[in-house]
């Protein structure tokens, strides 16, 4: 209907902007009547239920116990001054007390934390303890120590961040300070400083200063002491020609630099006839020292070494007879490792024996084990240099 107006229209002359009105405008009704609405959509994710993990009868029973045993800890209230009758009772009230401030008792403190100075014959913190804990007997914290704890036989604390000195053991899970005890000190991760007769350390980023130090890993710094095991360290067998016997082996075990050996040797028969006996016979040395070893590049080392001991000749007219002589003998030695178990080295070696005993080791067919000293060779000295060569594994 619409286009039959628009077409009468257009062919009188007066009404055709009339009839192009009409046509424009029934364009913008189709456009509008052919428009296509998409209604609005929105995405709906699934929720996603995790499995429930079934854990084994013994694993659920052991954090019930656990959860029962929390429970357990009775809790006293917050206070400044904590006097304990006994461990766990006093003005305070029952229970253990949270001290921000002094915690003192006679026979014992048990306390939840301290935060302040803690002072009794035996101080027990079950979570953490921050600043002076002092005993006659020992300190026992469960967490972590921040500050210092003095004790006459025992210090124990789940992580360390301070000193601890005790007159017989130190023990803290991760340490981060210094322990100082009289009989041992113990650590798993230890930066720090030890210095105890035995010092024992899972990882050691530190120094150790002992008699005996046992360390798993040195991360970083050195143990020093007379024996030192560590299993990164300086351990090798070596195996060398030269020096005042013919064939000598030694073991070295220690730290990164400073390392303790036990050699043993023999010599050859013909080149043991220092006591003016033809005849040939037997000549041996055992010795035990302490050397310094130092690595340049992964290839190139230096070893400088001492060790101490005794030599030994068997006579050649009694075998029952034995002469004896201290010996110390001193090395320089240069190495080169190719391979990386395996290095060849070479240097210097100076041999000073002194003094002379003859041992009787059997008499009538039994043992004996008598001494009898050479007055004319008790001030004898001899310096013999070598050149030696060998072989490390």
């Amino acid at each position: 209907m619409t286009a039959a107006i628009a077409m009468l229209l257009s062919s009188v002359p007066a009404y055709a902007g009339v009839a192009v009105a009409i046509a424009i405008g029934r364009n913008a009704k189709a456009k509008a009547s052919t428009k296509v609405y998409r209604p609005r959509t929105s995405v709906v994710r699934a929720r996603v239920v995790p499995k429930r993990v079934v854990q084994p009868r013994r694993v659920r029973r052991i954090k019930r116990s656990a959860r029962r045993a929390r429970k357990r800890v009775a809790l006293g209230r917050r206070s400044i001054f904590a006097w304990h009758w006994v461990p766990g009772v006093g003005f305070h009230g029952k229970g253990m007390p949270r001290v921000t401030g002094i915690s003192y008792g006679h026979l014992g403190t048990a306390n939840h934390s301290v935060s302040g100075v803690d002072v009794g014959l035996f101080t027990y913190t079950h979570t953490t303890m921050s600043g002076l804990q002092v005993a006659q007997t020992g300190n026992w914290v469960g967490g972590r120590v921040g500050g210092v704890q003095l004790a006459g036989a025992l210090n124990k604390a789940g992580a360390l961040h301070g000193i601890q000195v005790a007159g017989g053991l130190n023990y803290a899970g991760v340490m981060k300070g210094w322990q100082v005890a009289g009989g041992a000190n113990i650590g798993g991760r230890v930066s720090g400083v030890q210095m105890a007769p035995l010092n024992v350390a899972g990882k050691l980023r530190g120094v150790q200063l002992g008699v005996v130090n046992v360390v798993g890993t040195i991360e970083g710094g050195d143990a020093f002491g007379l024996f030192t095991f560590a299993g990164n360290g300086y351990n090798h067998l070596s195996l060398y020609s030269g020096g005042a016997d013919n064939l000598n082996l030694a073991l070295t075990f220690g730290g990164r630099h400073l390392y303790t050996i036990l050699r043993a040797g023999v010599a050859a028969p013909e080149q043991s006839g220092d006591h003016g006996h033809d005849d040939p016979h037997i000549a041996f040395r055992v010795g035990m020292g302490w050397g310094w070893h130092q690595s340049f590049g992964s290839r190139w080392y230096v070893d400088v070494d001492n060790t101490v001991g005794v030599r030994g000749e068997e006579d050649c007219k009694c075998k029952d007879r034995v002469h004896v002589q201290f010996s110390n003998e001193a090395r320089v030695l240069l190495g080169f490792a190719p391979w990386k178990r395996l290095s060849l080295f070479t240097g210097l070696a100076v041999e000073t024996t002194w003094g002379s005993a003859t041992v009787e080791t059997t008499k009538n067919g039994k043992h004996a084990g008598d001494w009898r000293w050479d007055d004319r060779d008790i001030d004898d000295v001899n310096v013999s240099p070598r050149w030696v060569l060998g072989v490390r594994l």
